[in-house]
């Protein structure tokens, strides 16, 4: 699994604790995501594109999930435990690297039933910096209505 354990249990605290009055923190879970070397040479292909210049990109990805969280959580209304699943589906090692209208990266795997049949996409987008970070923040069930309207 591309989602180390470590980085799973650290999502599963975050969760808990980001319930209540103060919200979800900041934080950063430290060399989540695990790319495979074909991951990681399409991604930097795609950030050297994206940034116009070479760019390198590390074997790990850092995590960010204050945004997801917000999005997915709190806005969206699913559970975390969907939400964690759907990141360790999309990051994945079968999980092909792509970029959307605009050049950014993202990791995209099929979500599939307990019949195997396709259901909807997971996107998770990657996050590049003109500095040479890269991280996620993010999960998108694409194709999957939000069980919350605001």
């Amino acid at each position: 699994m591309a989602l180390t354990c470590t980085a799973i249990r650290a999502l599963a605290r975050y969760c808990r604790e980001a319930v209540g009055d103060c919200g979800p923190p900041k934080a950063t879970v430290r060399e989540a995501v695990e790319l495979t070397s074909r991951q990681r040479l399409d991604l930097a292909a795609h950030v050297s594109a994206f940034w116009g210049r070479p760019m390198d990109c590390p074997c790990s990805l850092d995590l960010k999930p204050r945004h997801g969280y917000q999005s997915r959580i709190e806005k969206d209304g699913y559970s975390h435990e969907q939400c964690i699943a759907w990141l360790a589906a999309g990051c994945a090692d079968h999980a092909d690297i792509s970029a959307d209208q605009i050049g950014r990266p993202h990791l995209r795997a099929a979500w599939r039933g307990e019949c195997g049949e396709k259901l909807y996409d997971i996107i998770v987008p990657i996050r590049t910096t003109a500095d040479g970070k890269v991280y996620v923040d993010d999960v998108i069930p694409k194709g999957l209505a939000p069980l919350r309207r605001n």
